[in-house]
């Protein structure tokens, strides 16, 4: 999937995020953002990722729909 997307992914724990992005997240975790030109956006919010079942496929679906909703 990695591969397939045009931009770096980053995987962030909870206990990894600046400052920024732990006020973004506080009470939505886990959570799938976007951090773009120093504004985050929420891509897949806990209730879309379980809904996932743990399936990448599903999980890649959900991305590029999040990302293909964005306004830029």
């Amino acid at each position: 999937m990695n591969r397939r997307l045009q931009f770096p992914v980053e995987l962030v724990h909870l206990n990894q995020r600046d400052s920024k992005l732990s006020s973004f997240t506080q009470g939505i975790t886990p959570c799938v953002v976007l951090e773009k030109e120093d504004k985050h956006w929420l891509l897949i919010d806990s209730e879309r990722l379980n809904s996932c079942g743990g399936k990448v496929s599903e999980f890649e679906k959900n991305l590029v729909q999040a990302l293909d909703n964005l306004p830029f």
